[in-house]
């Protein structure tokens, strides 16, 4: 089975047409032209005649992006504004270090105080130690008396018997 194909429509323009494209702008006032497939069966794209519109339409561009910036310059916009963020850094500096030295006397004021509680608790201790040890001797001797009492009673009781 014979296959039949036609090739594709040439794309390669004629010398007329390559000629008259030359000569015809693609670029106007900074817009395109555009072209009709009737004129050029390629899309050809040739370099803007006029260079000197299209940086300037960049300047432009810049320009319009970076107004701010370049307003403020002329003006000293900028000066001032960087000015009064300095002066915010360093209010916001000067509060921060006197926030930490209070936080710091603070944390002394406490670390003494702790300290202080630390050697009262220790007396305390030291002094109920000590009360337990009289309080332990006191009832040791408590007991000898007790017994002594006893014994006596004992004693007592038997020197009455005997010259009852």
């Amino acid at each position: 089975m014979p296959i039949n194909r036609t090739p594709p429509a040439s794309t390669i323009p004629t010398p007329v047409a390559v000629e008259t494209m030359a000569h015809t702008p693609v670029y106007s006032q900074g817009t395109e032209t555009r072209r009709t497939l009737q004129e050029s069966p390629l899309q050809h794209c040739d370099s803007a005649p006029d260079l000197h519109d299209l940086s300037s339409d960049i300047a432009e561009q810049i320009y319009k992006k970076r107004k701010y910036e370049r307003i403020s310059k002329t003006e000293g916009v900028t000066t001032s504004i960087s000015l009064m963020i300095e002066e915010m850094f360093s209010t916001f500096s000067r509060e921060q270090e006197r926030r930490f030295h209070e936080l710091q006397c603070t944390i002394s004021n406490l670390t003494e105080q702790n300290c202080e509680l630390r050697d009262c608790v220790n007396m305390m201790s030291a002094k109920y130690d000590e009360f337990l040890i009289k309080i332990s001797a006191l009832e040791s001797k408590r007991q000898d008396d007790k017994k002594t009492i006893l014994q006596l009673e004992d004693k007592l009781e038997a020197l009455e018997q005997i010259y009852n």
